[in-house]
């Protein structure tokens, strides 16, 4: 399973006083029903109430890893923490509260399974064993505003199917407990389908939407995420690639 995050600080044209970001995630069980795309090997619950959050291996032999996990804190502003090193099956608490978390990193592998959880040991998100990220396409931008600029899906495997991926933009990021409504549509990749037949061998990517003038600004405040659907059936395999960067406006 592949999945990846991270922060990044190049582009083509590198804009002063901007933070880049890069996303990629694989769902090998997209459903009919649209989901924020993550990796299928949890299912991905995000924070409900502003707590410290925890880390915590499967294996007790994972006690040297670090784990950076980005969010949104109490006060509305974009955080990160690294945590760790891990202490096997007993937890690792952060300093910091959380009001939501967007993705974790790990420095090197685990031997376990590595979660993240709330205080109360309800599951937020995991990094399986081979990953070293949680891999969640989605993106908070706190107390800055925000650009698009790379948007990109595939799909992949034996199916006669299809998959609708929808670049979303919520401007209130509470909807991240609630994606139901409030949100706009700021791109949409549709994969597959049109086929007749058996079922096909198929690895199916068009061409990448790359914006000469970057999607934004997106106001502060906000989250950007990428929901699919799979059409005519499910358990469709699909990726994305997501790329932005944020400017401050304090």
């Amino acid at each position: 399973m592949e999945a990846y995050g991270r922060e990044c600080s190049m582009f083509s044209n590198p804009v002063p006083g901007c933070r880049g970001w890069h996303l990629h995630c694989v769902n090998t069980n997209i459903g009919s029903t649209a989901e924020l795309m993550a990796p299928s090997t949890f299912t991905y619950a995000q924070n409900d109430a502003e707590d410290q959050i925890e880390v915590v291996s499967s294996s007790a032999s994972d006690t040297t890893q670090y784990v950076t996990v980005w969010g949104i804190d109490n006060g509305g502003k974009k955080i990160k923490e690294k945590m760790g090193p891990l202490t096997g099956a007993t937890v690792v608490l952060s300093s910091a509260t959380f009001r939501y978390v967007e993705n974790a990193y790990m420095d090197t592998e685990a031997a376990g399974t590595v979660t993240v959880q709330d205080e109360d040991n309800n599951l937020i998100a995991e990094i399986e064993i081979g990953s070293l990220n949680t891999g969640i396409a989605q993106h908070f931008n706190g107390e800055d505003e925000s650009y698009i600029s790379y948007f990109r899906a595939g799909m992949w495997g034996r199916s006669k199917r299809a998959i609708n991926f929808e670049l979303r933009w919520y401007p209130d990021d509470a909807d991240s407990l609630d994606a139901g409504d409030g949100f706009e549509v700021l791109d949409r990749i549709m994969v597959g389908g049109g086929y007749d037949c058996d079922e096909r061998t198929y690895n199916q990517s068009p061409a990448p939407s790359i914006y000469p003038m970057p999607i934004g600004p997106l106001p502060a405040g906000g989250w950007i995420c990428v929901y699919a659907t799979g059409v005519d059936g499910d358990t469709c395999n699909g990726w994305c690639t997501l790329q932005g960067f944020d400017r401050h406006v304090g």
